[in-house]
């Protein structure tokens, strides 16, 4: 099965793929077919984004139900239904001597009990070959299932919101007695969702491929899009803290986020889709210190997968109407003048004051440019953080403080400077 939107799979705290080379053909031939299938319809991705950004606690959340149901409905039958059954038993509506009336005997039924009571391993290829292997040593184009791994999972929830979910599921269970049997029984499930969703990944994968590739629906081709070409990971870790990490989500929430931002960032660069470099742009870009710390967390165990080379923005490329390269030449003789990188805020408030750069870049582009341009070394973590000060409290330049005092001093010199050469774009 050569599945395009095959992205990665997760074992022992690391992503592992298929062949890599096969595996960025499949993801570069995606996001081919992709740009393709978005030509005209920008006023529907538009209103598909507004959906899913406009995500929140109270408001609801329209364009994560959309993906959920999309999702729910490439699934197989048979894993659906058990997981209906499972909910309907945890909320009393059913026992277990209900199963065999409500759930179908699964394909793979002697499979997953050799590997939950006899210690097998589970082969899971994306092509659907699945068997019961004792050694993971071979290498397979797809991943493998245990009860370690199993056990591995349940043992990293989080203390605090295992506890709170417990708590949660015996408040519905409603009564002390056979409460031990309900939580064996729930552990058994548990086991038994996983293998079972597990076993499904080949067929969802291939459903969610037809309905891409045959049926062009509409939502999969957007959310593939948003992922793959409109860094919609990264957006929507941003919105996360204002729906997670809130009094109404608790406790919960904090974990919940804590899980999401660490699977974003390390899916997104393992797969190739975006690589940490843009992630530390999303920590420059953040006030968020939550968001900040678990970025930084996750990129220590995160590894880049060849992802899109970013292209080094050439500095005449922003300027305004520099043809004589007056401008130029004076960031030139700025950066020889001012070697401290915090400086380079005060450069760019000047540039932008007498318009006389574009203002749509990022401030680590603008900085990779100086860098490229006069073959310069200068960071941008500090220097990012002071512009977002003073261009968010612009009052902070009339501060008696000595580096205020020299920030602004800097910034009225060099906005001369700059009026000079570019007179006609000057405010």
């Amino acid at each position: 099965m050569d599945n395009l939107f095959c992205v990665c799979y997760h074992c022992k705290e690391k992503y592992y793929f298929m062949d890599k080379k096969k595996f960025r053909e499949s993801r570069d031939k995606a996001i081919r077919f992709i740009k393709a299938e978005m030509i005209g319809r920008k006023k529907e991705y538009d209103q598909f984004v507004k959906e899913i950004e406009g995500s929140s606690l109270s408001g609801g959340a329209p364009g994560m139900k959309k993906l959920c149901d999309l999702m729910w409905r490439c699934l197989p039958q048979e894993c659906r239904d058990t997981t209906v059954f499972v909910i309907r038993y945890i909320l009393g509506e059913v026992d277990e001597s209900d199963m065999a009336n409500e759930v179908d005997d699964t394909s793979y039924d002697q499979i997953i009990d050799e590997c939950m009571n006899h210690g097998k391993t589970i082969a899971v290829c994306y092509d659907g070959d699945i068997f019961v292997t004792e050694s993971t040593e071979r290498g397979i184009d797809g991943f493998y299932l245990s009860m370690s791994d199993y056990e591995r999972l349940k043992n990293n929830v989080p203390p605090m919101l295992k506890h709170s979910m417990m708590e949660s599921m015996a408040a519905m269970v409603g009564e002390e007695e056979g409460l031990d049997d309900f939580w064996a029984a729930m552990d058994q499930t548990g086991k038994s969702l996983y293998l079972l969703f597990g076993i499904s990944v080949p067929e969802l994968l291939d459903n969610l491929q037809t309905v891409i590739l045959e049926e062009k629906n509409q939502i999969a081709i957007f959310a593939y899009n948003y992922i793959l070409n409109d860094r919609g990971m990264q957006k929507i870790a941003k919105l996360l803290p204002s729906i997670l990490l809130t009094g109404a989500a608790g406790y919960p929430g904090l974990e919940m986020f804590k899980s999401m931002i660490q699977n974003f960032v390390q899916t997104s660069t393992a797969a190739g889709i975006n690589d940490k470099s843009s992630w530390k742009e999303v920590m420059d870009e953040t006030d968020n210190d939550e968001l900040w710390k678990e970025i930084a967390c996750a990129l220590r165990y995160a590894e880049d997968n060849k992802g899109p080379n970013k292209k080094i923005v050439p500095l005449e490329d922003m300027l305004v109407n520099d043809t004589q390269g007056e401008i130029l030449m004076a960031i030139g003789q700025f950066v020889e003048e001012n070697t401290e990188a915090i400086s380079l805020a005060y450069l760019l408030i000047a540039l932008e004051k007498t318009n006389c750069i574009r203002k749509h870049y990022p401030f680590s582009t603008f900085v990779r440019a100086i860098n490229e341009r006069f073959n310069k070394t200068f960071a941008y973590q500090k220097a990012q953080r002071r512009y977002s000060e003073i261009t968010e409290f612009p009052d902070m330049l009339d501060e008696k403080k000595e580096a205020m005092q020299k920030a602004k001093k800097l910034i009225e010199e060099w906005k001369d400077v700059f009026i000079n050469c570019n007179l006609e774009e000057a405010v």
